[in-house]
């Protein structure tokens, strides 16, 4: 009997290891994940506003969006204090 091929073997232990990660690890980002992605968002926007401030231009627009993500965000801080 001949020994599995080197590279057969390799592709059996990756799809075994992926797949107890997939049991284990969810793949959907949590809450969690999605609150702090969108607060690092808002200070993203934050320091854009202050510089384009800075060289004495309109951050109408910015500004806009900045409030439209606080809203989307105390909304979700919402949804997860009711969650739990």
């Amino acid at each position: 009997m001949q020994a599995p091929a080197p590279k057969r073997c390799k592709s059996d232990v990756v799809e075994t290891v992926q797949g107890l990660l997939a049991s284990v690890i969810p793949s959907e980002p949590s809450i969690v994940d999605e609150l702090m992605k969108m607060h690092k968002l808002i200070e993203l926007v934050d320091r854009r506003i202050d510089d384009v401030k800075a060289k004495g231009l309109e951050a109408g627009a910015l500004q806009r969006s900045a409030d439209m993500y606080r809203k989307k965000l105390n909304e979700m801080e919402n949804r997860f204090c009711a969650s739990k």
